[in-house]
């Protein structure tokens, strides 16, 4: 596992929670992510991520939880409650991604 792109994916996780702070949106392409650079072009076969999950493609992490949260918020719906979910759901993917060190 390369620690140098998980340590540069929690960052990544960390700046998203200041945008959801700021009520600003997020970036969540695969292209900011250091460890989909990585690991992604393989379905994500050696990534710490997948050997977690035993998944590809982060299922079964709290990033669906804020694609869905933020899926939410485009659409207007229940605004200013989807905020504070979406604020939870990026401190649990950072607490996930700061499991696999």
């Amino acid at each position: 596992m390369s620690k140098e792109a998980l340590e540069k994916s929690i960052k990544h996780w960390e700046k998203n929670l200041e945008k959801v702070i700021n009520k600003e949106l997020l970036n969540l392409s695969s292209k900011n992510c250091a460890l989909c650079l990585e690991y992604l072009e393989n379905n994500c076969e050696k990534c710490p991520i997948k050997h977690k999950t035993n998944m590809p493609f982060c299922y079964h992490t709290p990033y669906y939880d804020v694609l869905y949260f933020c899926q939410d918020i485009l659409n207007n719906v229940d605004f200013d409650s989807n905020w504070d979910n979406l604020e939870k759901a990026v401190v649990e993917e950072i607490q996930f991604l700061k499991s696999l060190k």
